[in-house]
C-alpha cells in the first residue's frame, strides 16, 4: 500500500498555478513545458484561469503583450500562440547568431564629390 501512495500524483488546487513563474535563467520553452505539466495535475481550473496564470508567470514582456492584446478563449489557442512565438524567436536568434560582419577589405571607401568632378573634368 505505501508503494502505491508514493507513486500517486497529488492533485493541486487552481491557486497552485499562480506559483508557477518563469525563472530568470529559464528559457521560455522550459517554462511552457513546466507550466503545461502543472496544468495536467491541477483540478477544477478554467481556461481563463490557466491563461491568466500563464500570462502572469511569463517574464517575456512582448509575449505577455501579445497574449493580453489578443486574449485567447481556449488553452489550445494559447499554446498555439506561444508555439508560433517560440518558432519566430528561435528563427530570429539563429539569424542573429549567423550574422558575419563584413571584413575590412570589403568596406567601400568614400571619395569626396569634388575629387570625382575634378577627375572627370581633366
Amino acid at each position: 500500500m505505501s508503494c502505491f501512495l508514493a507513486n500517486k500524483t497529488l492533485q493541486q488546487s487552481p491557486a497552485y498555478l499562480m506559483t508557477i513563474c518563469q525563472e530568470v535563467n529559464e528559457s521560455l520553452r522550459d517554462y511552457v513545458c513546466s507550466f503545461s505539466a502543472t496544468t495536467m495535475i491541477t483540478m477544477g481550473v478554467t481556461n481563463e484561469g490557466v491563461i491568466h496564470a500563464f500570462a502572469v508567470g511569463a517574464t517575456h514582456q512582448h509575449l505577455r503583450y501579445i497574449i493580453i492584446g489578443n486574449l485567447p478563449s481556449k488553452l489550445s489557442v494559447l499554446y498555439e500562440m506561444v508555439h508560433k512565438f517560440l518558432k519566430g524567436d528561435e528563427v530570429e536568434r539563429a539569424c542573429a547568431n549567423s550574422f558575419v560582419p563584413p571584413s575590412s577589405s570589403l568596406i567601400l571607401h568614400v571619395i569626396p564629390l569634388h575629387d570625382v568632378l575634378k577627375a572627370i573634368s581633366s
